[in-house]
């Protein structure tokens, strides 16, 4: 079966025998070699701590909020969101 995948393949012009040579290349890489290659690209990254590099937000509240009812507007919930929706994607 080698000697006739060999002399089929030298039948074919050249651009398709590096096709074919190619394509062999990336089933060995992928299914072959997958544990090799996933070992060799492996890329250790050191884990930051978010609390050591983060500062807490500092606001002044000097404004009295008591009053405010955010989304009071709303009177349907469901046809508000798909209002929403709509809006973000650009529908309307």
């Amino acid at each position: 079966m080698e000697k006739q995948l060999v002399l089929q393949f030298e039948l074919l012009p050249e651009n398709l025998q590096q096709e074919v040579l190619d394509y062999i290349e990336f089933l060995v890489k992928k299914y072959v070699n997958s544990r090799q290659t996933k070992k060799e690209t492996a890329i250790s990254v050191k884990k930051l701590d978010p609390f050591a590099h983060s500062t807490p937000i500092q606001c002044d509240m000097t404004e009295d909020l008591t009053h405010v009812k955010p989304f009071a507007h709303v009177k349907n919930s469901a046809e508000y969101a798909k209002e929403l929706r709509e809006k973000a994607w650009e529908r309307r």
